[in-house]
């Protein structure tokens, strides 16, 4: 089994909230849903991570 490591960056829990007409409304936690449904279906192991770390 394929594993994917997804780190996701500062202010993604913005997402849907912050400027909805840009960005969109789709939410982080929706997005995650959407993402670790489709590793399942396709057999891949997924793991998100959030970090507000900026390098």
């Amino acid at each position: 089994m394929h594993k994917i490591l997804l780190i996701q960056g500062p202010n993604m829990s913005y997402l849907g909230k912050r400027q909805p007409e840009i960005y969109g409304k789709t939410t982080a936690a929706r997005l995650d849903a959407l993402l670790l449904a489709h590793a399942q279906k396709n057999s891949y192991a997924l793991e998100i991570f959030y970090t507000h770390s900026e390098p």
